[in-house]
């Protein structure tokens, strides 16, 4: 960048060098132009006084022109970069060389560092393709095939003689039962018609008995489809009597039974629940099943841990809205006023009873609650 701008500033000076005008005899100031038979280096070697402190002169054997000061200032010096400098010899502009040997050449390259080897891999070649397929021939055999087989014996032809129930089901307790099925190891009907199978007698009896369709699936599977839900807190026995006989003479050696049951009846919501309750609450509980309130009421027991209270029906039953279902609910309250800052316990069972069916509950849920202390 330097050196550009002393460029740009030494064309500025030989710029106003050539433009400067000179003065005639007659005193005008015109430019001042060589003779036509006078060449231009000749011309351009007289002395050029730019104003009253510089001077330039063309040096017309060294093709140099230079520029200066007459007292003080700059000095400048323009040659051709091809010509060589006064005073210099042409073995000085130009650089002698030599070549160097084998050994030489060998000896520098030696010192340089390994290039680093690529990785290499073998050629990814695409899978082969799949080999034509192999044309096929027909065999003649023919239709229907010759029977070689020997007949079957009687032994092969003996039916098992014992009947066996080789799988049943719903099992356990089962909230829904959508239907019921039981498969023997021979045949109980003939196979005929799905309608001439239902009209014979069915080997099984289910207690209690419930509204249904019984059907065959084949002649092994016996299929009970009920007609509407079954009822909760009930347990259903199905039963094959002793002697039972299937359509290839198997006779069933012993009884057989099984049973499935519906959920019992259970604890769905409770009040009142945490502290500062009032001594005197009415306390409200909700089942996932219908309830008769007094059979409930009686296996309900509310204590502080030293000490049980008497419970006694509302008068006038209430359901609690947003949680309770009617006629699932029951509220009670207590004969006696509970004491401040107490703890109080209430447990549901165990043997509470639905009215949905005959079985009582086995467990006995509990809550608490506090009543409030002195002020």
């Amino acid at each position: 960048m330097r050196r550009f701008f002393w460029f740009v500033l030494l064309l500025l000076f030989v710029l106003l060098a050539a433009c400067e005008p000179d003065t005639n005899d007659e005193g005008t100031s015109e430019p001042k132009l060589p003779p036509p038979d006078l060449p231009i280096a000749a011309h351009q070697a007289q002395k050029l006084e730019v104003g009253s402190t510089t001077e330039a002169t063309l040096d017309p054997a060294g093709g140099s022109q230079r520029f200066g000061p007459t007292a003080s200032g700059l000095d400048f010096t323009l040659s051709d970069a091809d010509a060589p400098k006064r005073g210099s010899s042409s073995s000085e502009q130009e650089t002698q060389t030599e070549a160097l040997s084998a050994e030489e050449a060998a000896a520098l390259l030696a010192r340089l560092p390994d290039l680093p080897t690529a990785d290499t891999a073998d050629f990814a070649l695409r899978a082969a393709s799949l080999k034509p397929p192999l044309a096929g021939s027909d065999v003649q055999t023919p239709f229907p095939p010759n029977d070689t087989l020997p007949p079957p014996t009687a032994e092969a032809l003996a039916q098992p003689s014992v009947l066996k129930v080789l799988r049943y089901q719903p099992q356990g307790v089962v909230a829904d039962i959508p239907k019921l099925s039981v498969t023997f190891s021979s045949p109980m009907v003939p196979l005929t018609s799905v309608s001439e199978a239902h009209k014979g007698a069915v080997p099984l009896s289910l207690e209690p008995q419930l509204e249904g369709e019984w059907r065959w699936l084949d002649t092994k599977t016996l299929q009970f489809l009920p007609s509407k839900p079954l009822a909760m807190s009930t347990r259903f026995v199905v039963s094959a009597k002793k002697g039972t006989k299937s359509e290839t003479g198997a006779i069933l050696e012993e009884a057989f039974s099984w049973a499935f049951e519906t959920p019992r009846i259970n604890l769905t919501g409770t009040t009142p629940t945490g502290g500062d309750q009032e001594l005197n609450p009415i306390i409200d509980l909700a089942f996932d099943q219908p309830i008769d309130a007094r059979a409930v009421l009686n296996t309900v027991t509310v204590s502080d841990g030293s000490k049980t209270y008497g419970t006694r029906l509302l008068s006038q039953q209430r359901t609690p809205p947003g949680w309770a279902t009617p006629g699932q609910s029951l509220a009670f309250e207590l004969t006696q006023t509970l004491p401040k800052a107490a703890n109080i316990t209430v447990q549901v069972g165990p043997g509470t009873p639905s009215k949905a069916g005959p079985l009582l509950t086995e467990t006995a849920p509990s809550f608490s609650f506090q009543t409030y202390g002195p002020f």
